[in-house]
């Protein structure tokens, strides 16, 4: 269950009831509102079988919340070498092509090949320029949500191929 932020879980929502999903998302906001968890929950609305989506029973939305669906992909800073504690700060062009690969071929058991990158804002230089290659020219029904804190820190070239959507803090009294 999602709480806070209802605005903009209704217009995701409507946007699929509407099969008007953009290929490219930017989720953003402030650290630790949530903002990766409403990316997967629209993942599981974009690839759900039930009649209300998303349902969390069927076999598309059973295999998400395991980590173990076919067609999302998510990605995120390369975890630091040697002690095995923290990340380097990073989302490496190796990263970034592996994705590009993954995403050109056909979805296998759901309507969309969907990737999610958090901390989008990690991504260097070359990993941000061949991740553009695939906003401009996406492949089938493919649907890319960066999900960062720091918006800012990305290119433009990005941010202006994405839908953005801010996420804010949850009031108290909800």
């Amino acid at each position: 269950m999602i709480i806070g932020n209802q605005k903009k879980v209704d217009f995701l929502i409507k946007s699929v009831d509407k099969d008007r999903v953009s290929h490219g998302y930017l989720f953003f906001g402030q650290e630790k509102i949530g903002k990766k968890k409403i990316a997967i929950e629209f993942a599981k609305t974009l690839q759900c079988l039930g009649k209300d989506k998303p349902c969390g029973l069927c076999k598309n939305c059973r295999d998400i919340d395991n980590n173990n669906h076919p067609d999302l992909i998510v990605i995120g800073r390369e975890e630091k070498s040697g002690d095995g504690e923290g990340f380097s700060g990073q989302i490496s062009i190796l990263k970034i092509r592996n994705l590009r690969k993954t995403l050109s071929l056909s979805p296998y058991l759901g309507n969309y090949k969907i990737a999610i990158i958090d901390d989008a804002h990690c991504l260097n230089i070359h990993s941000a320029n061949a991740l553009l290659k695939t906003l401009e020219e996406p492949k089938g029904k493919t649907v890319i949500i960066l999900v960062s804190s720091y918006p800012n820190l990305l290119p433009k070239t990005i941010k202006s191929r994405l839908q953005q959507i801010k996420f804010s803090l949850v009031p108290r009294n909800i």
